[in-house]
């Protein structure tokens, strides 16, 4: 079993050709022209959220488990305590 091994290992090392790189991908250049901003008439704004606190700390959000893929946030300084009734709306989506 180890003869048959080594001796197809041999062939493969053997049997390679040097590797040669082909000429770097063509990247298309960017046209310069910026995203087109649209009022969304599906979302309404109650207000404007309220100002951050000082040395807050955020993170985006870009996908289903956030930034860092484990559904837990980073960020610091989130009020905790709310009324009976939850935060205060800032926005909505109709359905």
């Amino acid at each position: 079993m180890n003869r048959r091994s080594l001796l197809f290992s041999s062939l493969a090392v053997w049997g390679q050709k040097k590797f040669a790189d082909p000429a770097p991908p063509k990247v298309a250049a960017p046209n310069g022209v910026p995203a087109v901003v649209k009022a969304n008439p599906e979302a309404k704004r109650h207000k404007k959220p309220a100002a951050l606190q000082k040395n807050a700390v955020t993170e985006d959000w870009p996908s289903f488990l956030g930034a860092s893929h484990n559904g837990i946030s980073g960020e610091t300084r989130i009020s905790k305590k709310f009324s009976s009734s939850g935060p205060p709306l800032v926005w909505e989506m109709t359905k």
